[in-house]
């Protein structure tokens, strides 16, 4: 289970934070940043099998929207 405060190594060999993790029609979702450059961001869902980053802009809306309302 990820957490926020947790630090990732991903693929590309950088370091992120979990910044924010919640659940959102039964997914784990994270919000990552990159621990050199800050503007280097991501929203990922995840579970037992690994992390994929989210694309999908109806999705990040509504994960904005957890996080402000939360």
């Amino acid at each position: 289970m990820i957490k926020q405060g947790d630090v990732l190594t991903l693929d590309d060999d950088k370091n992120y934070s979990v910044a924010y993790v919640t659940i959102l029609n039964a997914n784990n979702y994270a919000f990552l940043v990159d621990q050199e450059d800050y503007t280097n961001t991501m929203f990922c869902r995840y579970d037992s099998s690994g992390l994929e980053e989210i694309v999908e802009p109806e999705v990040i809306e509504q994960l904005l929207n957890n996080f402000v309302n939360n």
